[in-house]
């Protein structure tokens, strides 16, 4: 129940489980491009940085559950920036490294599909109720 008494809509609850999923796509690319240049140089600095936004993320997805429109209106401009930063590698990881790349588009289809589901006419309702 939300703050209002309003259940949450299960395309709420299945966009927040798509979501979950994006980041544990991305904690296994994470550990993918680690192992793979670890020869060549130092992950530390790509997994503490995964990590703060990966934590962000979990924070973000837990103020989405509580109903928090601030927090779906946040998914707006990362996935403005996520698309034209994650298409071109998309593309050249097919070429090099194709479970990647189907990593990169499987996470890019489910992000995409995920934040409609948050802006439709049930989702908009349940989250407006709060503000």
């Amino acid at each position: 129940m939300g703050k209002s008494g309003l259940e949450r809509p299960a395309r709420v609850t299945l966009a927040i489980r798509m979501l979950v999923f994006v980041i544990a796509l991305g904690i296994v690319q994470t550990a993918i491009v680690a192992l793979r240049h670890i020869d060549v140089r130092s992950p530390n600095v790509l997994i503490v940085t995964k990590a703060v936004i990966y934590s962000f993320d979990f924070v973000l997805l837990y103020r989405l559950g509580r109903g928090d429109n601030w927090a779906r209106w946040s998914t707006l401009p990362i996935l403005a920036i996520a698309i034209p930063i994650g298409t071109l590698p998309v593309v050249q990881s097919f070429a090099h490294y194709p479970l990647y790349g189907l990593l990169e588009l499987a996470q890019l289809c489910l992000y995409v599909t995920s934040i409609a589901m948050l802006f439709q006419k049930s989702s908009a309702k349940w989250f407006a109720r709060s503000t």
